[in-house]
Protein backbone atom coordinates (compact mmCIF):
# COMPACT_ATOMS: atom_id res chain seq x y z
CA UNK A 1 0.00 0.00 0.00
CA UNK A 2 2.71 2.39 0.45
CA UNK A 3 3.58 4.43 -2.58
CA UNK A 4 7.29 5.24 -3.06
CA UNK A 5 6.98 8.04 -5.82
CA UNK A 6 8.60 11.19 -4.18
CA UNK A 7 7.04 14.77 -4.70
CA UNK A 8 9.68 17.87 -3.86
CA UNK A 9 12.26 15.26 -2.84
CA UNK A 10 9.33 13.64 -0.08
CA UNK A 11 8.38 10.82 0.17
CA UNK A 12 4.23 10.76 -1.08
CA UNK A 13 3.20 8.94 2.14
CA UNK A 14 4.93 11.21 4.28
CA UNK A 15 3.55 14.06 3.00
CA UNK A 16 -0.37 12.63 2.84
CA UNK A 17 0.35 11.59 6.47
CA UNK A 18 1.18 14.98 7.67
CA UNK A 19 -1.51 16.71 6.08
CA UNK A 20 -3.93 14.55 7.45
CA UNK A 21 -2.55 14.41 10.89
CA UNK A 22 -2.90 18.20 10.66
CA UNK A 23 -6.17 18.43 9.67
CA UNK A 24 -7.02 16.14 12.62
CA UNK A 25 -5.13 18.71 14.55
CA UNK A 26 -2.25 16.08 15.67
CA UNK A 27 1.01 17.03 16.10
CA UNK A 28 3.93 14.49 14.39
CA UNK A 29 4.74 11.96 17.38
CA UNK A 30 8.56 11.82 18.11
CA UNK A 31 9.17 8.35 16.91
CA UNK A 32 6.77 9.02 13.68
CA UNK A 33 9.00 12.12 12.22
CA UNK A 34 12.24 9.84 12.98
CA UNK A 35 10.63 6.93 10.80
CA UNK A 36 9.62 9.69 8.03
CA UNK A 37 12.67 11.38 7.51
CA UNK A 38 12.75 13.15 3.88
CA UNK A 39 14.20 10.97 1.39
CA UNK A 40 13.78 7.41 3.29
CA UNK A 41 11.99 4.34 1.76
CA UNK A 42 11.54 0.88 2.16
CA UNK A 43 10.05 0.19 5.34
CA UNK A 44 10.20 3.43 6.54
CA UNK A 45 7.79 4.43 3.55
CA UNK A 46 5.59 1.38 4.44
CA UNK A 47 5.02 2.84 7.80
CA UNK A 48 3.88 5.76 6.03
CA UNK A 49 1.40 4.39 4.11
CA UNK A 50 0.17 2.03 6.92
CA UNK A 51 -0.27 5.52 8.87
CA UNK A 52 -1.72 7.78 6.92
CA UNK A 53 -4.52 5.10 6.16
CA UNK A 54 -5.15 5.07 9.62
CA UNK A 55 -5.42 8.42 9.73
CA UNK A 56 -7.46 8.48 6.60
CA UNK A 57 -10.36 6.61 8.45
CA UNK A 58 -10.25 8.67 11.54
CA UNK A 59 -10.79 11.76 9.45
CA UNK A 60 -13.32 10.00 7.52
CA UNK A 61 -15.41 9.31 10.52
CA UNK A 62 -14.53 12.79 11.81
CA UNK A 63 -16.30 13.76 8.53
CA UNK A 64 -19.32 11.91 8.44
CA UNK A 65 -17.99 9.96 5.51
CA UNK A 66 -18.95 5.90 5.85
CA UNK A 67 -15.34 4.61 4.67
CA UNK A 68 -14.85 0.76 5.63
CA UNK A 69 -11.65 -0.99 5.10
CA UNK A 70 -11.89 -3.21 2.24
CA UNK A 71 -14.74 -2.43 -0.65
CA UNK A 72 -16.41 1.42 -0.66
CA UNK A 73 -18.33 0.46 -3.51
CA UNK A 74 -21.85 1.84 -1.75
CA UNK A 75 -19.77 5.71 -1.12
CA UNK A 76 -21.49 8.40 -3.22
CA UNK A 77 -19.30 10.36 -5.49
CA UNK A 78 -20.27 13.69 -3.36
CA UNK A 79 -18.87 11.14 -0.05
CA UNK A 80 -15.86 10.07 -1.67
CA UNK A 81 -14.93 13.87 -3.00
CA UNK A 82 -15.78 15.29 0.62
CA UNK A 83 -12.68 13.46 1.99
CA UNK A 84 -10.64 13.33 -1.00
CA UNK A 85 -11.03 17.38 -0.90
CA UNK A 86 -10.23 17.77 2.44
CA UNK A 87 -7.33 15.56 2.12
CA UNK A 88 -5.82 16.69 -1.60
CA UNK A 89 -6.60 20.47 -1.57
CA UNK A 90 -4.46 20.86 1.64
CA UNK A 91 -1.64 18.54 0.09
CA UNK A 92 -1.93 20.82 -3.03
CA UNK A 93 -1.34 23.60 -0.69
CA UNK A 94 1.27 22.56 0.98
CA UNK A 95 3.12 21.33 -2.36
CA UNK A 96 2.55 25.01 -3.35
CA UNK A 97 3.93 26.39 -0.19
CA UNK A 98 7.48 23.72 -0.73
CA UNK A 99 8.11 24.67 -3.57
CA UNK A 100 7.61 28.57 -3.21
CA UNK A 101 10.31 27.92 -0.41
CA UNK A 102 12.42 26.46 -2.57
CA UNK A 103 12.40 28.79 -5.20
CA UNK A 104 12.45 31.85 -2.53
CA UNK A 105 16.31 29.55 -1.39
CA UNK A 106 17.43 29.80 -4.92
CA UNK A 107 16.59 26.27 -6.03
CA UNK A 108 15.77 25.87 -9.54
CA UNK A 109 12.51 24.88 -10.78
CA UNK A 110 12.37 21.60 -12.84
CA UNK A 111 12.83 21.51 -16.86
CA UNK A 112 10.39 19.62 -18.49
Amino acid sequence: MANNATLIGRPLDQLKYQVTAELLGRPLDFEASEELAPGEGGASAFAAGRRYEDLKFELAQELGVPLQRGYNGELTARQAGYLGGHIGGQMVRRLIRLAEEQLANGAQPPRG
